[in-house]
């Protein structure tokens, strides 16, 4: 937002700096998040946070008291991404040096919080707390922006929160959540995101770090927090690896993700549902795919169809044969892109995902 030229919402202060609270009017969320007046706290690895203001200088502050797992973070500021920062001191400057005096948009985008800690049931051992934000004196604070007219949602397992990625490095330094399907396809929409990942979770078989089987986490941000309201045009579900892996059999299955197609509907009453088959290792598809199938039909609504994925990855799309790569992320998002285009019938802004 650079040469913005309203004036700002909160005016530079007389002398004191300006604090953001994580409930002001001038943050806007995207994601699960619980937002209260003293933080703001997210266990899912994609959510993002914007700031609109003027100045030169952003400094984040964070509770890590009992965060045994650090999670990290990307600070993108005019577009401009910066490295991973791993959040585990409470006051972070989110800025580079020598940005210039004027109007600036940060976003805050959770490269991905750890699956190994519990972050599900407080005491969360794995999370970001995010307490607010301090700009020096002369700084401001414009409104927010408004929420982007295409709202999608992700609901996944470790895939859809970007689990190796980047390589086979357990917990963040293996993840990112900025680089998976979801992340991309929205960007080629150039909408709004709630990316829901967790790694392990399954129809049947909870995740890792204390979180419950999918139906449970439709409507939660996590235990005893309900989720805020997000209205999107498109749901996409990416859930039956792990139950697979588990060795569920196909009648377990079957019922299993009738009651999460149930839950999403309930929560999404307006949304095209899209219902993926899972990649499976090494592209090769699961043993879920026909169960997923049948619990498609029997749902009985037009706005539910399911996903084939035979054919869209192999195994060089691939870090380890179970979680995709860049490259493996960026063809799902493609082809996810197709289909939302066709079936939404919305526009990407650009022929190729980022």
């Amino acid at each position: 937002m650079t040469g913005h030229d309203a004036t700002p919402a909160h005016p530079p202060g007389g002398g004191e700096n300006t604090v953001v609270r994580p409930d002001s009017p001038a943050l806007r969320y995207e994601g699960r998040w619980d937002v209260r007046t003293h933080a703001a706290t997210t266990v899912t690895s994609g959510s993002r946070v914007f700031l609109r203001f003027s100045g030169d200088d952003v400094t984040a502050r964070f509770d890590t008291a009992g965060v045994a797992y650090p999670p990290q973070v990307y600070a993108v500021v005019d577009g401009v991404w910066s490295a991973p920062v791993v959040v585990d001191r409470d006051r972070i400057r989110l800025t580079p040096d020598g940005l210039p005096p004027g109007a600036h948009e940060l976003m805050l985008a959770v490269k991905d919080v750890d699956e190994r800690g519990e972050r599900w049931t407080p005491p969360l051992t794995s999370a970001l707390h995010l307490t607010g934000f301090d700009l020096p004196t002369g700084s401001g604070v414009y409104d927010a922006a408004p929420v982007p007219e295409t709202r999608l949602t992700f609901l996944g397992d470790s895939i859809t929160q970007g689990v190796n990625v980047l390589g086979t490095e357990s917990g963040p330094d293996g993840a990112d959540a900025t680089l998976a399907y979801p992340w991309l396809v929205a960007a080629a929409f150039d909408a709004g995101l709630e990316q829901v990942g967790f790694g392990g979770q399954g129809l049947t078989t909870g995740g890792n770090g204390g979180v419950p089987p999918a139906a449970a986490t439709v409507d939660h941000t996590y235990a005893g927090v309900p989720t805020a309201p997000w209205t999107p045009q498109v749901v996409v579900l990416n859930q039956g690896t792990n139950d697979d892996l588990d060795g569920a059999d196909e009648p377990t299955v079957e019922s299993a993700y009738r009651e999460y197609l149930h839950r999403v509907r309930a929560h999404y009453p307006d949304a095209l549902i899209l219902a993926m088959d899972p990649v499976g290792v090494d592209g090769a598809g699961t043993r879920a795919s026909a169960p997923i199938r049948r619990s498609v039909a029997a749902h009985g609504d037009a706005r539910v169809a399911y996903v084939p994925t035979t054919d869209w990855t192999g195994p060089d799309d691939f870090t380890e044969g179970l979680h995709p790569n860049a490259q493996g992320h960026r063809t799902l998002a493609t082809h996810l892109t197709a289909w939302i285009a066709a079936r939404a019938g919305l526009r990407p802004r650009a022929p190729d995902v980022p």
